[in-house]
């Protein structure tokens, strides 16, 4: 039965990634096919970063901003999860974080060169260090949960632990990520 329970989660694993590098070739084809025209004096300007560089900013404020965000889409795919519909929308939402992932890396990349691959894997230090396991353990449990479609206090729990890490990762991302930040654009 173990053996089972395995591979079905590793068959939900391989879906939802299939579903996240969809998503992410998406994104690059926008920005390569659709995009550049519209998005040119957008992200990833010298305006952009210059004024960044020397934004001050508050990280309480910035922490509650960051929480209100990561959790409320925590917390609506949680509800979802209690649907039948909650397998899909772990995907879709799957599709959508690649698309996005890939759309800002490809601006990055076009935009900046090699700088932009390192801007934007600064800019997800150290907070996406706890944010991909927090939410890929919490996606997989909803996913679970709308194909049993079986109340259990499991899924309590495990929507527990996501929030706990999901908070971490928000503290890290408004009192650690800015610091990178500011320093990375410094040296561009």
């Amino acid at each position: 039965m173990d053996a089972l329970w395995n591979r079905e989660r590793e068959a939900r694993k391989k879906k939802l990634l299939s579903f996240f590098l969809t998503g992410f070739v998406l994104g690059v084809f926008y920005i390569l096919l659709l995009g550049r025209s519209q998005n040119s004096n957008m992200l990833m300007s010298s305006y952009f970063f210059s004024k960044y560089q020397y934004m001050e900013y508050s990280p309480l404020d910035l922490l509650g901003y960051i929480l209100k965000s990561r959790l409320s889409v925590l917390v609506f795919l949680w509800l979802m999860g209690l649907t039948v519909i909650g397998s899909m929308t772990v995907l879709l939402f799957g599709l959508w974080v690649g698309f996005s992932f890939g759309l800002i890396l490809t601006m990055a990349v076009t935009k900046l060169g090699m700088a932009g691959i390192i801007l934007c894997l600064i800019s997800m230090l150290p907070q996406y260090l706890v944010y991909i396991p927090a939410f890929l353990f919490g996606l997989l449990r909803i996913y679970e949960m709308s194909r049993i479609k079986k109340w259990n206090g499991a899924y309590v729990g495990a929507f527990g632990i996501t929030c706990f890490l999901v908070i971490l990762g928000a503290f890290l991302e408004s009192y650690v990520n800015p610091f990178f930040l500011k320093l990375l654009l410094k040296k561009m």
